[in-house]
């Protein structure tokens, strides 16, 4: 069992991805009303031997994986722009 955290555009792609694969989504849940981007949380279910359920669970993190270098510039970039936390926004390599 684990759980991933997803923005709004991802649940679908990933979920079929899961479940094209075997996994089991047992919930799909946010946590809040307003926020903004939307953030989706899914537990999953898998059975079977480690090695076995990485390559089952694996299509399904590639998709979000594929989008997390830019999500993470723009989670920084408004970070930097919006909370007035400059001193902590010097280019670090990140």
């Amino acid at each position: 069992m684990g759980d991933l955290v997803l923005l709004q555009e991802e649940v679908n792609p990933v979920m079929s991805a899961l479940l094209d694969n075997g996994i089991e989504v047992t919930a799909l849940h946010n946590h809040f009303f307003w926020d903004d981007p939307h953030v989706y949380f899914m537990h999953v279910h898998g059975m079977g031997k480690a090695a076995d359920l990485a390559k089952r669970i694996k299509p399904g993190l590639d998709l979000n994986r594929a989008r997390a270098s830019s999500r993470h510039r723009d989670i920084k970039q408004w970070f930097c722009g919006n909370s007035g936390h400059s001193q902590n926004c010097e280019d670090r390599g990140t």
